[in-house]
């Protein structure tokens, strides 16, 4: 089976929202878990009898007891086990600014974000069914504050049941995603695929930005192993 694992992201400063997908063949998790759980301890020193938790990540705020040397790191750490493990990545950010945003947001009230979010989401999932030729099963990360706002993005359920009623009506094939999905489900923030996502979808925004700090620019140099895996990045304008 193929693992979609999904992550949305919203730039202030660039004016987007975008999704990010990394694709895994099921059999694969196990083996990008190990290489990051054993990389993960050479970042934080563990010592031998150590197996306590490590500190929660996220991209934009490292634990500070790190240097920003072992900070890099940890992105290359990501990159080197998405490169081995992955199938597949795809990330598609819609402009605030884009006229059938604005259009969509005059037409349903739906905030810009979400608005971009959901155009996002869609765009991704079809550019997924398109490319792979087995049925997937998306990932979401749960985040429990913001669930409700989402939940309309996230439920396969209502997109599919929207789909097969166009295709009885029309009586034609509409978009696949019933044969292609097969369904969505959640994971917890503290998931080292998730922390993929995330670490991916970072050096893919880094590299977009006009200016990057050198620090930020040292966190997205290793992105260049993804170069064979990316069938799409692309923030519509």
């Amino acid at each position: 089976m193929i693992l979609a694992y999904c992550d949305e992201t919203d730039s202030v400063q660039m004016r987007y929202s975008a999704f990010t997908l990394l694709i895994f063949p099921s059999t694969s998790i196990a083996g990008y878990r190990r290489f990051v759980v054993s990389e993960l301890r050479k970042v934080f020193e563990k010592a031998d009898n150590d197996a306590t938790p490590f500190p929660t990540l996220h991209s934009v705020s490292l634990p500070e007891q790190l240097s920003d040397e072992k900070k890099v790191r940890v992105f290359q750490l990501f990159s080197e086990a998405i490169s081995k493990y992955c199938i597949g990545i795809c990330r598609v950010g819609y402009s605030w600014d884009n006229e059938v945003v604005k259009s969509h947001v005059a037409t349903t009230g739906m905030s810009v974000q979400n608005s971009a979010r959901l155009h996002s989401l869609s765009t991704v999932q079809l550019s997924a069914i398109g490319r792979f030729k087995s049925p997937i099963q998306y990932i979401w990360e749960l985040d429990r504050e913001n669930i409700d706002g989402f939940s309309h993005m996230y439920n396969m359920s209502t997109h599919i049941e929207h789909d097969l009623q166009l295709e009885e009506i029309r009586g034609e094939a509409y978009s696949g995603m019933n044969k292609m999905v097969v369904g969505a489900f959640f994971c917890e923030k503290r998931d080292h695929v998730m922390y993929g996502v995330d670490f991916c979808s970072r050096q893919l925004a880094i590299r977009n930005e006009p200016n990057p700090t050198a620090f930020k620019a040292d966190c997205a140099e290793s992105s260049t192993n993804y170069e064979n895996l990316v069938f799409r990045n692309q923030i519509v304008s």
